[in-house]
Protein backbone atom coordinates (compact mmCIF):
# COMPACT_ATOMS: atom_id res chain seq x y z
CA UNK A 1 0.00 0.00 0.00
CA UNK A 2 2.81 2.43 0.95
CA UNK A 3 4.68 1.61 -2.27
CA UNK A 4 1.58 2.30 -4.36
CA UNK A 5 1.01 5.62 -2.60
CA UNK A 6 4.66 6.56 -3.14
CA UNK A 7 4.35 5.80 -6.84
CA UNK A 8 1.12 7.83 -7.04
CA UNK A 9 2.56 10.84 -5.20
CA UNK A 10 5.62 10.88 -7.49
CA UNK A 11 3.60 10.59 -10.70
CA UNK A 12 3.07 13.47 -13.12
CA UNK A 13 -0.70 13.05 -12.78
CA UNK A 14 -0.51 13.86 -9.06
CA UNK A 15 1.94 16.71 -9.63
CA UNK A 16 -0.31 18.27 -12.25
CA UNK A 17 -3.36 17.78 -10.06
CA UNK A 18 -1.84 19.30 -6.92
CA UNK A 19 -0.22 22.16 -8.86
CA UNK A 20 -3.37 23.20 -10.68
CA UNK A 21 -5.40 22.72 -7.50
CA UNK A 22 -2.99 24.92 -5.58
CA UNK A 23 -3.15 27.59 -8.29
CA UNK A 24 -6.94 27.45 -8.28
CA UNK A 25 -7.13 27.79 -4.49
CA UNK A 26 -4.56 30.57 -4.57
CA UNK A 27 -6.52 32.41 -7.24
CA UNK A 28 -9.76 32.09 -5.30
CA UNK A 29 -8.14 33.28 -2.07
CA UNK A 30 -6.40 36.22 -3.72
CA UNK A 31 -9.56 37.16 -5.61
CA UNK A 32 -11.49 37.14 -2.36
CA UNK A 33 -8.83 39.25 -0.67
CA UNK A 34 -8.77 41.74 -3.53
CA UNK A 35 -12.53 42.05 -3.61
CA UNK A 36 -12.55 42.65 0.15
CA UNK A 37 -9.83 45.27 -0.08
CA UNK A 38 -11.43 47.06 -2.99
CA UNK A 39 -14.87 47.06 -1.44
CA UNK A 40 -13.91 48.26 2.04
CA UNK A 41 -11.10 50.31 3.54
CA UNK A 42 -10.94 48.31 6.77
CA UNK A 43 -10.39 44.65 7.58
CA UNK A 44 -12.22 43.22 10.58
CA UNK A 45 -9.93 41.16 12.85
CA UNK A 46 -10.14 39.67 16.36
CA UNK A 47 -9.83 42.29 19.10
CA UNK A 48 -6.30 43.55 19.69
CA UNK A 49 -5.49 42.59 23.29
CA UNK A 50 -3.42 45.66 24.18
CA UNK A 51 -6.05 48.03 22.82
CA UNK A 52 -8.76 46.07 24.58
CA UNK A 53 -6.96 46.36 27.93
CA UNK A 54 -6.68 50.12 27.50
CA UNK A 55 -10.34 50.38 26.58
CA UNK A 56 -11.31 48.35 29.66
CA UNK A 57 -9.14 50.65 31.78
CA UNK A 58 -11.01 53.70 30.45
CA UNK A 59 -14.33 51.96 31.08
CA UNK A 60 -13.47 51.35 34.76
CA UNK A 61 -12.51 55.00 35.21
CA UNK A 62 -15.81 56.17 33.75
CA UNK A 63 -17.83 53.71 35.84
CA UNK A 64 -16.06 54.83 39.03
CA UNK A 65 -16.52 58.57 38.31
CA UNK A 66 -19.23 59.16 35.71
CA UNK A 67 -18.41 62.47 33.96
CA UNK A 68 -20.92 65.24 33.43
CA UNK A 69 -19.51 66.05 29.97
CA UNK A 70 -18.17 63.07 28.07
CA UNK A 71 -16.33 65.17 25.47
CA UNK A 72 -14.33 67.18 28.04
CA UNK A 73 -13.65 64.03 30.05
CA UNK A 74 -12.16 62.24 27.05
CA UNK A 75 -9.87 65.17 26.23
CA UNK A 76 -8.55 65.26 29.81
CA UNK A 77 -8.11 61.51 29.78
CA UNK A 78 -6.16 61.77 26.56
CA UNK A 79 -3.56 63.99 28.24
CA UNK A 80 -3.16 61.55 31.12
CA UNK A 81 -2.82 58.51 28.86
CA UNK A 82 -0.49 60.23 26.38
CA UNK A 83 2.14 60.82 29.10
CA UNK A 84 2.64 57.13 29.88
CA UNK A 85 2.28 55.56 26.45
CA UNK A 86 4.67 55.67 23.54
CA UNK A 87 1.99 54.86 21.00
CA UNK A 88 -0.56 57.68 20.51
CA UNK A 89 -4.10 56.49 21.07
CA UNK A 90 -7.53 58.12 20.71
CA UNK A 91 -10.65 57.31 22.76
CA UNK A 92 -14.04 57.58 21.07
CA UNK A 93 -17.51 57.64 22.57
CA UNK A 94 -20.55 57.19 20.34
CA UNK A 95 -24.02 58.02 21.63
CA UNK A 96 -26.19 55.05 20.75
CA UNK A 97 -29.37 57.11 20.41
CA UNK A 98 -28.21 60.35 18.78
CA UNK A 99 -25.20 58.81 16.88
CA UNK A 100 -23.11 61.80 18.04
CA UNK A 101 -19.40 60.92 18.14
CA UNK A 102 -17.03 62.34 20.81
CA UNK A 103 -13.25 62.15 20.51
CA UNK A 104 -10.38 62.55 22.99
CA UNK A 105 -8.44 64.64 20.43
CA UNK A 106 -9.45 67.93 18.83
CA UNK A 107 -7.94 67.07 15.46
CA UNK A 108 -10.05 64.07 14.63
CA UNK A 109 -9.21 61.85 11.69
CA UNK A 110 -12.15 62.37 9.34
CA UNK A 111 -12.10 58.94 7.76
CA UNK A 112 -12.06 57.19 11.15
CA UNK A 113 -14.84 59.42 12.44
CA UNK A 114 -16.90 58.78 9.33
CA UNK A 115 -16.36 55.01 9.64
CA UNK A 116 -17.51 54.97 13.30
CA UNK A 117 -20.54 57.15 12.53
CA UNK A 118 -21.69 54.82 9.73
CA UNK A 119 -20.95 51.46 11.38
CA UNK A 120 -22.04 49.82 14.62
CA UNK A 121 -20.75 46.58 16.14
CA UNK A 122 -22.24 44.21 18.66
CA UNK A 123 -19.05 42.26 19.42
CA UNK A 124 -15.65 43.59 20.38
CA UNK A 125 -13.40 43.52 17.29
CA UNK A 126 -10.46 45.35 15.77
CA UNK A 127 -10.78 47.07 12.41
CA UNK A 128 -7.44 47.38 10.62
CA UNK A 129 -6.75 50.35 8.36
CA UNK A 130 -3.55 51.16 6.48
CA UNK A 131 -2.72 53.92 8.93
CA UNK A 132 -4.61 53.02 12.14
CA UNK A 133 -6.55 50.40 14.08
CA UNK A 134 -9.96 50.71 15.78
CA UNK A 135 -10.86 48.38 18.67
CA UNK A 136 -14.28 48.22 20.35
CA UNK A 137 -17.03 48.69 21.27
CA UNK A 138 -17.60 48.45 25.02
CA UNK A 139 -21.08 49.57 26.01
CA UNK A 140 -21.40 51.96 28.95
CA UNK A 141 -24.14 54.13 30.46
CA UNK A 142 -23.54 57.76 31.48
CA UNK A 143 -26.41 59.84 32.89
CA UNK A 144 -29.00 57.44 31.50
CA UNK A 145 -27.45 57.72 28.03
CA UNK A 146 -25.95 54.71 26.30
CA UNK A 147 -22.51 55.02 24.73
CA UNK A 148 -20.12 52.79 22.78
CA UNK A 149 -16.44 53.24 23.62
CA UNK A 150 -13.74 52.74 20.97
CA UNK A 151 -9.98 53.16 20.98
CA UNK A 152 -7.74 53.82 17.97
CA UNK A 153 -3.96 53.56 17.65
CA UNK A 154 -1.70 54.51 14.76
CA UNK A 155 0.39 51.92 12.89
CA UNK A 156 4.10 52.57 13.11
CA UNK A 157 5.26 49.12 11.94
CA UNK A 158 2.43 47.81 9.80
CA UNK A 159 2.32 44.06 9.04
CA UNK A 160 2.09 42.50 5.61
CA UNK A 161 -1.67 42.93 5.39
CA UNK A 162 -1.30 46.63 6.14
CA UNK A 163 1.35 46.98 3.45
CA UNK A 164 -1.00 45.33 0.96
CA UNK A 165 -3.80 47.69 1.96
CA UNK A 166 -1.55 50.71 1.42
CA UNK A 167 -0.82 49.68 -2.16
CA UNK A 168 -2.79 51.12 -5.07
CA UNK A 169 -5.63 49.01 -6.43
CA UNK A 170 -3.79 48.18 -9.69
CA UNK A 171 -0.82 46.86 -7.66
CA UNK A 172 -3.04 44.57 -5.63
CA UNK A 173 -4.30 43.02 -8.87
CA UNK A 174 -0.87 42.81 -10.55
CA UNK A 175 0.91 40.98 -7.71
CA UNK A 176 -1.28 37.82 -7.74
CA UNK A 177 -1.14 37.79 -11.52
CA UNK A 178 2.67 37.81 -11.45
CA UNK A 179 2.78 35.13 -8.73
CA UNK A 180 0.43 32.81 -10.64
CA UNK A 181 2.41 33.46 -13.83
CA UNK A 182 5.68 32.45 -12.16
CA UNK A 183 4.16 29.29 -10.65
CA UNK A 184 2.64 28.22 -13.96
CA UNK A 185 5.91 28.95 -15.78
CA UNK A 186 7.91 26.86 -13.30
CA UNK A 187 5.40 24.03 -13.68
CA UNK A 188 5.56 24.16 -17.47
CA UNK A 189 9.37 24.32 -17.38
CA UNK A 190 9.63 21.32 -15.05
CA UNK A 191 7.57 19.30 -17.53
CA UNK A 192 9.13 20.47 -20.79
CA UNK A 193 12.82 20.55 -19.81
CA UNK A 194 13.15 16.73 -19.47
CA UNK A 195 11.22 16.26 -22.71
CA UNK A 196 13.51 18.68 -24.53
CA UNK A 197 16.53 16.85 -23.13
CA UNK A 198 15.22 13.51 -24.37
CA UNK A 199 14.37 15.09 -27.74
CA UNK A 200 17.89 16.50 -28.14
CA UNK A 201 19.37 13.14 -27.14
CA UNK A 202 17.19 11.38 -29.72
CA UNK A 203 18.47 13.83 -32.35
CA UNK A 204 22.06 12.99 -31.41
CA UNK A 205 21.29 9.28 -31.71
CA UNK A 206 19.85 9.97 -35.15
CA UNK A 207 23.16 11.65 -36.02
CA UNK A 208 25.04 8.49 -35.05
CA UNK A 209 26.06 9.16 -31.44
CA UNK A 210 24.78 5.97 -29.79
CA UNK A 211 26.65 6.58 -26.54
CA UNK A 212 24.28 9.35 -25.42
CA UNK A 213 22.17 8.67 -22.28
CA UNK A 214 19.79 10.72 -20.10
CA UNK A 215 20.92 9.51 -16.69
CA UNK A 216 19.77 12.54 -14.67
CA UNK A 217 16.17 12.26 -15.86
CA UNK A 218 16.18 8.47 -15.38
CA UNK A 219 16.61 9.04 -11.62
CA UNK A 220 13.12 10.56 -11.40
CA UNK A 221 10.35 8.36 -10.00
CA UNK A 222 7.55 9.47 -12.30
CA UNK A 223 6.44 8.87 -15.90
CA UNK A 224 9.25 11.06 -17.26
CA UNK A 225 11.75 8.92 -15.35
CA UNK A 226 10.22 5.78 -16.86
CA UNK A 227 10.41 7.39 -20.30
CA UNK A 228 14.09 8.22 -19.75
CA UNK A 229 14.82 4.65 -18.62
CA UNK A 230 13.10 3.28 -21.73
CA UNK A 231 15.09 5.74 -23.86
CA UNK A 232 18.35 4.59 -22.26
CA UNK A 233 17.42 0.94 -22.81
CA UNK A 234 16.65 1.68 -26.46
CA UNK A 235 19.96 3.53 -26.93
CA UNK A 236 21.88 0.73 -25.20
CA UNK A 237 20.17 -1.91 -27.34
CA UNK A 238 20.97 0.04 -30.52
CA UNK A 239 24.59 0.40 -29.47
CA UNK A 240 24.82 -3.31 -28.61
CA UNK A 241 23.27 -4.27 -31.95
CA UNK A 242 25.65 -2.05 -33.89
CA UNK A 243 28.64 -3.34 -31.93
CA UNK A 244 27.50 -6.93 -32.41
CA UNK A 245 27.00 -6.34 -36.13
CA UNK A 246 30.47 -4.83 -36.54
CA UNK A 247 32.05 -7.61 -34.48
CA UNK A 248 30.14 -10.28 -36.41
CA UNK A 249 31.24 -8.82 -39.73
CA UNK A 250 34.84 -8.82 -38.54
CA UNK A 251 34.59 -12.39 -37.28
CA UNK A 252 32.95 -13.57 -40.50
CA UNK A 253 35.61 -11.97 -42.67
CA UNK A 254 38.25 -13.71 -40.56
CA UNK A 255 36.55 -17.10 -40.43
CA UNK A 256 35.78 -17.20 -44.15
CA UNK A 257 39.44 -16.93 -45.06
CA UNK A 258 40.34 -20.49 -43.99
CA UNK A 259 37.64 -22.44 -45.92
CA UNK A 260 37.98 -20.12 -48.90
CA UNK A 261 41.75 -20.67 -48.95
CA UNK A 262 41.31 -24.45 -48.70
CA UNK A 263 38.67 -24.34 -51.43
CA UNK A 264 40.96 -22.35 -53.75
CA UNK A 265 43.81 -24.77 -53.07
CA UNK A 266 41.60 -27.77 -53.82
CA UNK A 267 40.33 -26.17 -57.04
CA UNK A 268 43.87 -25.29 -58.05
CA UNK A 269 45.05 -28.85 -57.51
CA UNK A 270 42.01 -30.21 -59.37
CA UNK A 271 42.87 -28.06 -62.40
CA UNK A 272 46.39 -29.49 -62.66
CA UNK A 273 47.05 -32.09 -65.36
CA UNK A 274 47.49 -34.90 -65.70
CA UNK A 275 45.33 -36.23 -62.78
CA UNK A 276 44.00 -39.68 -62.17
CA UNK A 277 40.32 -40.21 -61.60
CA UNK A 278 40.95 -40.98 -57.91
CA UNK A 279 42.98 -37.81 -57.40
CA UNK A 280 40.34 -35.67 -59.13
CA UNK A 281 37.58 -37.24 -57.00
CA UNK A 282 39.62 -36.53 -53.87
CA UNK A 283 40.00 -32.85 -54.72
CA UNK A 284 36.34 -32.51 -55.71
CA UNK A 285 35.28 -34.10 -52.40
CA UNK A 286 37.46 -31.60 -50.61
CA UNK A 287 35.78 -28.79 -52.53
CA UNK A 288 32.37 -30.19 -51.60
CA UNK A 289 33.36 -30.39 -47.93
CA UNK A 290 34.56 -26.79 -47.85
CA UNK A 291 31.42 -25.57 -49.66
CA UNK A 292 29.31 -27.43 -47.08
CA UNK A 293 31.26 -25.78 -44.26
CA UNK A 294 30.77 -22.39 -45.87
CA UNK A 295 27.04 -23.07 -46.20
CA UNK A 296 26.77 -24.12 -42.53
CA UNK A 297 28.74 -21.09 -41.40
CA UNK A 298 26.60 -18.68 -43.41
CA UNK A 299 23.40 -20.33 -42.14
CA UNK A 300 24.55 -20.19 -38.50
CA UNK A 301 25.72 -16.61 -38.98
CA UNK A 302 22.29 -15.56 -40.23
CA UNK A 303 20.61 -17.25 -37.27
CA UNK A 304 22.96 -15.54 -34.80
CA UNK A 305 22.51 -12.18 -36.55
CA UNK A 306 18.73 -12.43 -36.24
CA UNK A 307 18.97 -13.32 -32.55
CA UNK A 308 21.44 -10.54 -31.73
CA UNK A 309 20.15 -7.68 -33.85
CA UNK A 310 16.40 -8.21 -34.24
CA UNK A 311 13.56 -7.47 -31.90
CA UNK A 312 11.37 -10.34 -32.96
CA UNK A 313 8.46 -11.66 -30.87
CA UNK A 314 8.70 -15.16 -29.46
CA UNK A 315 6.00 -17.70 -30.29
CA UNK A 316 5.41 -18.64 -26.66
CA UNK A 317 3.50 -21.75 -25.74
CA UNK A 318 3.28 -24.13 -22.81
CA UNK A 319 5.96 -26.78 -23.20
CA UNK A 320 6.54 -29.93 -21.16
CA UNK A 321 10.27 -29.61 -20.70
CA UNK A 322 10.87 -33.34 -20.08
CA UNK A 323 8.99 -34.34 -23.24
CA UNK A 324 10.94 -31.80 -25.28
CA UNK A 325 14.27 -32.92 -23.84
CA UNK A 326 13.40 -36.58 -24.53
CA UNK A 327 12.88 -35.84 -28.24
CA UNK A 328 16.14 -33.88 -28.43
CA UNK A 329 18.06 -36.68 -26.68
CA UNK A 330 16.66 -39.23 -29.15
CA UNK A 331 17.97 -37.12 -32.05
CA UNK A 332 21.38 -36.62 -30.40
CA UNK A 333 21.64 -40.29 -29.57
CA UNK A 334 22.10 -41.14 -33.30
CA UNK A 335 25.36 -39.15 -33.29
CA UNK A 336 26.28 -40.45 -29.82
CA UNK A 337 25.90 -44.10 -30.95
CA UNK A 338 28.88 -43.68 -33.27
CA UNK A 339 31.07 -43.17 -30.17
CA UNK A 340 29.07 -45.51 -27.89
CA UNK A 341 28.08 -42.47 -25.73
CA UNK A 342 25.01 -42.81 -23.53
CA UNK A 343 22.70 -39.85 -22.87
CA UNK A 344 20.35 -39.98 -19.87
CA UNK A 345 17.91 -37.46 -18.37
CA UNK A 346 16.15 -36.98 -15.05
CA UNK A 347 12.34 -37.10 -15.16
CA UNK A 348 10.53 -34.09 -13.71
CA UNK A 349 7.09 -35.16 -14.89
CA UNK A 350 4.60 -32.44 -15.81
CA UNK A 351 6.83 -29.41 -15.33
CA UNK A 352 5.87 -26.83 -17.96
CA UNK A 353 7.40 -23.55 -19.10
CA UNK A 354 6.32 -20.77 -21.45
CA UNK A 355 8.81 -20.81 -24.33
CA UNK A 356 9.33 -20.73 -28.08
CA UNK A 357 9.68 -24.45 -28.77
CA UNK A 358 11.63 -24.03 -32.04
CA UNK A 359 14.12 -21.54 -30.59
CA UNK A 360 14.58 -23.41 -27.30
CA UNK A 361 14.99 -26.72 -29.14
CA UNK A 362 17.75 -25.23 -31.31
CA UNK A 363 19.58 -23.98 -28.21
CA UNK A 364 19.37 -27.28 -26.30
CA UNK A 365 20.21 -29.30 -29.43
CA UNK A 366 23.38 -27.27 -30.01
CA UNK A 367 24.50 -27.88 -26.42
CA UNK A 368 23.75 -31.62 -26.63
CA UNK A 369 25.57 -31.94 -29.97
CA UNK A 370 28.52 -30.07 -28.54
CA UNK A 371 28.60 -32.42 -25.52
CA UNK A 372 28.52 -35.49 -27.80
CA UNK A 373 31.35 -34.18 -30.00
CA UNK A 374 33.73 -33.68 -27.10
CA UNK A 375 32.79 -36.75 -25.06
CA UNK A 376 35.25 -39.66 -25.08
CA UNK A 377 34.41 -43.12 -26.43
CA UNK A 378 31.96 -45.02 -24.18
CA UNK A 379 31.36 -41.83 -22.19
CA UNK A 380 28.18 -40.67 -20.49
CA UNK A 381 26.18 -37.47 -20.84
CA UNK A 382 23.70 -36.66 -18.10
CA UNK A 383 20.89 -34.09 -18.39
CA UNK A 384 19.53 -32.82 -15.07
CA UNK A 385 16.22 -30.92 -14.90
CA UNK A 386 15.38 -29.30 -11.56
CA UNK A 387 13.64 -26.25 -10.14
CA UNK A 388 15.31 -23.52 -8.15
CA UNK A 389 13.57 -20.92 -5.96
CA UNK A 390 16.78 -19.15 -4.96
CA UNK A 391 16.58 -15.39 -4.82
CA UNK A 392 20.10 -15.15 -6.23
CA UNK A 393 18.71 -15.72 -9.72
CA UNK A 394 16.15 -12.97 -10.30
CA UNK A 395 14.20 -14.60 -13.13
CA UNK A 396 10.88 -15.08 -11.39
CA UNK A 397 9.25 -16.80 -8.46
CA UNK A 398 10.40 -20.20 -9.72
CA UNK A 399 13.27 -21.07 -12.06
CA UNK A 400 13.89 -24.08 -14.24
CA UNK A 401 17.50 -25.30 -14.14
CA UNK A 402 18.82 -27.54 -16.95
CA UNK A 403 22.35 -28.91 -16.53
CA UNK A 404 24.02 -30.86 -19.37
CA UNK A 405 27.23 -32.59 -18.24
CA UNK A 406 29.77 -34.52 -20.37
CA UNK A 407 32.95 -36.43 -19.52
CA UNK A 408 35.23 -34.71 -22.02
CA UNK A 409 38.49 -32.86 -21.44
CA UNK A 410 36.75 -29.77 -20.12
CA UNK A 411 37.77 -26.18 -20.82
CA UNK A 412 40.64 -24.14 -19.33
CA UNK A 413 39.26 -21.93 -16.57
CA UNK A 414 40.52 -18.81 -18.30
CA UNK A 415 38.37 -19.63 -21.36
CA UNK A 416 35.09 -20.31 -19.54
CA UNK A 417 33.71 -16.79 -19.98
CA UNK A 418 34.61 -16.73 -23.70
CA UNK A 419 32.97 -20.06 -24.47
CA UNK A 420 29.71 -18.46 -25.68
CA UNK A 421 31.31 -15.84 -27.93
CA UNK A 422 30.87 -16.23 -31.72
CA UNK A 423 33.64 -18.19 -33.51
CA UNK A 424 35.50 -18.84 -30.28
CA UNK A 425 37.22 -22.23 -29.99
CA UNK A 426 39.41 -23.71 -27.31
CA UNK A 427 42.49 -24.99 -29.14
CA UNK A 428 43.19 -27.89 -26.75
CA UNK A 429 39.85 -29.65 -27.06
CA UNK A 430 37.58 -27.83 -29.48
CA UNK A 431 39.66 -27.20 -32.59
CA UNK A 432 38.62 -26.91 -36.19
CA UNK A 433 38.97 -30.65 -36.75
CA UNK A 434 35.50 -31.17 -35.31
CA UNK A 435 34.08 -29.36 -38.30
CA UNK A 436 32.08 -26.88 -36.22
CA UNK A 437 31.65 -23.23 -37.05
CA UNK A 438 32.14 -21.94 -33.51
CA UNK A 439 28.62 -20.49 -33.47
CA UNK A 440 26.60 -23.21 -31.75
CA UNK A 441 27.04 -22.02 -28.17
CA UNK A 442 26.70 -18.36 -29.25
CA UNK A 443 23.34 -19.19 -30.85
CA UNK A 444 22.31 -21.09 -27.73
CA UNK A 445 23.20 -18.11 -25.53
CA UNK A 446 21.14 -15.64 -27.58
CA UNK A 447 18.17 -18.04 -27.62
CA UNK A 448 18.27 -18.39 -23.83
CA UNK A 449 18.64 -14.62 -23.35
CA UNK A 450 15.58 -14.13 -25.58
CA UNK A 451 13.64 -16.20 -23.02
CA UNK A 452 14.86 -13.94 -20.16
CA UNK A 453 17.14 -16.75 -18.99
CA UNK A 454 20.82 -17.25 -18.24
CA UNK A 455 23.45 -19.68 -19.48
CA UNK A 456 26.92 -20.41 -18.16
CA UNK A 457 29.44 -23.27 -17.97
CA UNK A 458 31.54 -24.87 -15.23
CA UNK A 459 34.23 -27.52 -15.29
CA UNK A 460 33.38 -30.71 -13.40
CA UNK A 461 35.45 -31.77 -10.41
CA UNK A 462 36.90 -34.85 -12.15
CA UNK A 463 36.64 -34.16 -15.86
CA UNK A 464 34.21 -32.83 -18.40
CA UNK A 465 32.10 -29.69 -18.71
CA UNK A 466 28.64 -28.79 -17.42
CA UNK A 467 26.51 -26.21 -19.22
CA UNK A 468 23.81 -24.78 -16.92
CA UNK A 469 20.67 -23.03 -18.20
CA UNK A 470 18.15 -21.20 -16.01
CA UNK A 471 14.70 -20.25 -17.30
CA UNK A 472 11.54 -18.83 -15.71
CA UNK A 473 9.02 -21.64 -15.41
CA UNK A 474 5.43 -22.36 -14.47
CA UNK A 475 4.72 -25.54 -12.56
CA UNK A 476 1.29 -26.99 -13.22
Amino acid sequence: MITKLKIWFSSIIFKLFISFWFIALLSITITRLISTQLSDDGVILPAHQEDLMRLQFVTRIIENRPPANIGIFLQRLQKRMGKGHKKPVTIWAKNINTKILYSSTKNRHRSLASYLEKNSFTDVVSVQFPYARITGPINISIANNGYQLYITSKNRNPDFRVIIMQMPAWTRVTIPLIISLIICWLLARSLTKPLLTIKNSATRIGDGDLSIRVESIAKREDELGELAKSFNQMAEKLEQNLTAQQRLLGDISHELRSPMTRLQMALGLAQKTPLTTAELAKYLQRCELEVERLDNMISDTLVLSRLENSIQPLNLDKINIYSLMTLLIEDAQFLANEKSVTISCSDLGSLQIMADSQLLSAALSNILTNAVKYSPEHGDIFVSITTNNSETISLGKQNLVIAISDEGAGVPQASINQLFEPFYRVVEARDRQTGGTGLGLAIAKQAILAHQGKIFANNNENNGLTVIITLPCKDQ
